[in-house]
């Protein structure tokens, strides 16, 4: 049992692949990622941008698109996080006084 529980231990600390790909990203875009949380239909990640400045950014599937495999799942949430998401965010970074989230 005690082989059983290091083995699922590992398993679960290691990175599934849209978390790599959405670390990888930030990583190009000079962006530290805090927090990665991965739910059936959405992804959330938690990032800094300068120093003690954070914010999060959220990605999540209308339910139209349920049925999709896992695979274009992730792929659905990578897209939507990195091409619409994350865009409206660090735009509201950069314009602070705009509000451009809406």
């Amino acid at each position: 049992a005690l082989i059983g529980g290091a083995g699922g231990a590992v398993l679960a600390n290691q990175k599934q692949p849209l978390e790599f790909a959405v670390r990888e990203y930030f990583k190009q875009k000079g962006l530290e990622v805090i927090f990665f949380y991965r739910a059936p239909r959405a992804v959330k990640v938690t990032f800094s941008y300068a120093p003690n400045a954070f914010w999060t950014v959220e990605a999540v599937m209308p339910d139209e698109l349920i049925n999709l495999s896992d695979e274009d799942r992730d792929d659905w949430l990578y897209g939507s996080l990195v091409t619409k998401a994350l865009p409206k965010v660090l735009r509201a970074i950069k314009n602070p006084r705009q509000n451009e989230l809406k």
